[in-house]
């Protein structure tokens, strides 16, 4: 998707005079949102949020910054080792599918 793809999927979607926000489930989508809503000057209104999901460095650059939730990646790293290692050693110890705790970096886009 091209940002001015998503400029017109946005316009077309999005009423400004409703509260709206958006969440852009992965760090490939994100940036392209953000550029179509800066795009179609969606991006500053105050009904407009948006929320991405990873750790992305560039979002504290911009302007607005952007909310994001952030992912525990070390120890998703080390959860997929352990997990790797158990099966193959055939232990069946640790759990094949786990939650671990994310956080929210809140930023200008959502506030």
């Amino acid at each position: 998707v091209t940002n001015e793809e998503m400029s017109e999927v946005l316009k077309g979607l999005i009423d400004p005079n409703k509260k709206t926000l958006i969440f852009a489930a992965n760090c490939w989508l994100l940036p392209i949102v953000y550029v179509g809503l800066k795009d179609i000057d969606l991006i500053t209104s105050d009904s407009i949020g948006l929320l991405g999901f990873d750790n992305t460095e560039w979002t504290v650059l911009s302007s607005p910054t952007v909310t994001t939730i952030v992912q525990p990646a070390m120890e998703e790293g080390r959860a997929a080792a352990k997990i790797l290692i158990d099966h193959i050693e055939d232990l069946c110890v640790e759990a094949p599918q786990q939650i671990l705790p994310c956080t929210v970096n809140y930023m200008d886009s959502t506030i």
